[in-house]
């Protein structure tokens, strides 16, 4: 696995770009969809879930959009620049972000800072920024107290 293909309108994780072992062809990549287990190792349906990206519509349409999310600035509503975004986690079920990491560089080396932003903070995602937003907004409270594990829930 060599990157992460998002759609930056859903956050969800749609691909991987893969080199596969052995052979002399270029990267491809497996659509999440084909991926049949994720553990230590990423377990896919069969060979032929490698593709060419031009080939799969949905990956073509997210590559040529021209906005990314590995690798694009980012920016607080009020100007901020919070560096780049250098990784990101998600969901390994249900393949949605939770999680961008971003850093600083200063003449092209990685300042060791990082920085962890939910997901939920982006605003938008645009060609030459992700907008999110600043944070001194608070996340809302829970409203009610969690249950403990005796607790009893009963639906009417």
């Amino acid at each position: 696995v060599r990157d992460m293909i998002i759609h930056p309108d859903t956050g969800k994780l749609e691909a991987l770009w893969v080199k596969p072992t052995g052979a002399l062809t270029g990267h491809v990549v497996l659509q999440t969809q084909d991926i049949a287990e994720w553990k230590k190792n990423i377990y896919v349906r069969n060979e032929e879930a490698l593709a060419d990206p031009a080939e799969v519509i949905k990956i073509a349409e997210i590559l040529s959009d021209g906005r990314q999310i590995v690798g694009n600035r980012v920016r607080t509503e009020s100007g901020e620049n919070l560096g780049r975004v250098a990784d990101a986690d998600f969901d390994t079920g249900l393949f949605y972000l939770r999680h961008l990491y971003t850093q600083k560089s200063f003449l092209g080396l990685w300042n060791h800072d990082r920085r962890a932003l939910s997901y939920d903070l982006i605003v938008e995602v645009l060609p030459d920024y992700i907008l999110v937003k600043d944070k001194t907004e608070k996340a809302e409270k829970v409203k009610a107290p969690l249950l403990k594990e005796k607790d009893v829930v009963l639906d009417a």
